[in-house]
């Protein structure tokens, strides 16, 4: 199997969404950055990096059209089924970069 990792932009947004380390609630929290780990979508689930991608309500319509494009169901197995898959990557990474960026802007400490 060949490394994707080659194939992926190394920008500090994609090193976040890889990592879980960064703007997320979760994240910030720990380090007392932010009041709460919660996500907006309920105040009882954190908000790491892992639910934004694959649990999010806020988020559904944009994971159904990943799914849609790759035919796919996006899930924590097939994550990296679909990073090493060259037609399904680009799509992949689309979706990842943007909610992560509306994460970290929304958790942008001032």
């Amino acid at each position: 199997m060949e490394c994707v990792l080659g194939y992926l932009d190394r920008t500090s947004i994609w090193a976040q969404v890889l990592t879980g380390h960064g703007g997320f609630a979760a994240y910030l929290h720990k380090f007392k950055l932010k009041d709460s780990a919660a996500c907006v979508c309920d105040p009882e689930v954190p908000e790491t990096i892992q639910h934004l991608l694959l649990e999010c309500p806020r988020h559904d319509r944009d994971r159904y059209d990943l799914e849609v494009s790759t035919g796919i169901k996006l899930n924590e197995i097939t994550v990296a089924e679909l990073m090493a898959n060259k037609d399904s990557r680009p799509y992949l990474k689309r979706y990842c970069l943007k909610i992560a960026k509306i994460a970290i802007d929304r958790n942008r400490t001032r």
